[in-house]
């Protein structure tokens, strides 16, 4: 499995975040915000494919107090009008995979 130190920062509200990785197996360790942290079960892995792109779905998260919820929904032809727009080029030449994971905690 693939691990980095480096945070993947996201904005609050409705966002796409397109990550450059090299292929392999990942999965989603803990989830921070602010001072707060939720640590996540092995569950949620997913593979990315050599010249492919990899769809990992629409990650809501919402914070109440100190309970913290992830929902996770498959919104893939939002996201390839999306990537069709800002990144064409790689739209047209590298596949698209779905890798929706499902959040245990």
């Amino acid at each position: 499995m693939f691990s980095t130190s480096r945070p993947i920062k996201v904005k609050r509200g409705e966002s796409y975040v397109v990550i450059p990785v090299q292929a392999g197996k990942y999965m989603w360790s803990n989830f921070g915000f602010n001072h707060m942290k939720t640590d996540l079960k092995a569950s949620n892995s997913f593979e990315v494919k050599q010249n492919a792109i990899t769809y990992l779905g629409d990650i809501t998260i919402r914070v109440n107090g100190q309970l913290v919820t992830l929902n996770n929904r498959d919104r893939s032809q939002e996201m390839r009008a999306y990537l069709a727009a800002e990144y064409p080029v790689h739209s047209k030449s590298m596949e698209f995979a779905l890798g929706v994971v499902h959040f245990a905690k």
